[in-house]
C-alpha cells in the first residue's frame, strides 16, 4: 500500500481515473472543475474516454502535450471544454504535471508517466505529490 505515491502499474491509471471522475462529482457552477496535464502523450483509451467525460459534464481540461494526443478538443457535445496545447521540439519534455482543482483542495502530481498504456500497465512508473 502506498500513502502518497501513485505507482504503475497497479495503483496510477486507477488513481488518476478516480481523481478525473472526483472532479466531474465536484464540478458546480460556482466551483468550476479543472484539470491539468503537461505531459509528453496521451494515448491511453479509458484516460482519453474519462476526459472526455469530464469535458461533457463541464470541467475544464487544459492539457499540453508534445507528441500524440488522441483527444480532440473543441468538438460540441464532446470536447468543448477542451484545450490542447501542442509542444514540439527537438527534445522530450521529461516534467510530466498532473493538477486537479479539486473543489480548492488543489492537488499537483509530477513523475515520470506519460498516459501511454505502456507506461500505465507495463512499466513501473511514479507520480508523486507536491505539497
Amino acid at each position: 500500500t502506498y500513502e502518497k505515491i501513485l505507482p504503475a502499474p497497479k495503483v496510477l491509471r486507477p488513481a488518476l481515473l478516480a481523481r478525473i471522475q472526483r472532479e466531474i462529482d465536484l464540478h458546480t457552477r460556482k466551483a468550476p472543475g479543472l484539470i491539468q496535464f503537461k505531459m509528453n502523450a496521451l494515448e491511453d483509451v479509458d484516460i482519453t474516454r474519462a476526459l472526455y467525460a469530464a469535458s461533457q459534464d463541464g470541467v475544464k481540461v487544459d492539457l499540453i502535450v508534445r507528441d500524440t494526443c488522441r483527444l480532440r478538443p473543441g468538438i460540441p457535445g464532446l470536447s468543448e471544454n477542451v484545450t490542447v496545447t501542442s509542444i514540439v521540439g527537438r527534445f522530450l519534455e521529461h516534467c510530466r504535471i498532473y493538477y486537479f482543482r479539486n473543489c480548492g483542495q488543489e492537488e499537483y502530481y509530477i513523475g515520470s508517466a506519460d498516459l501511454m498504456s505502456r507506461n500505465l500497465i507495463s512499466r513501473v512508473e511514479v507520480l508523486a505529490p507536491i505539497s
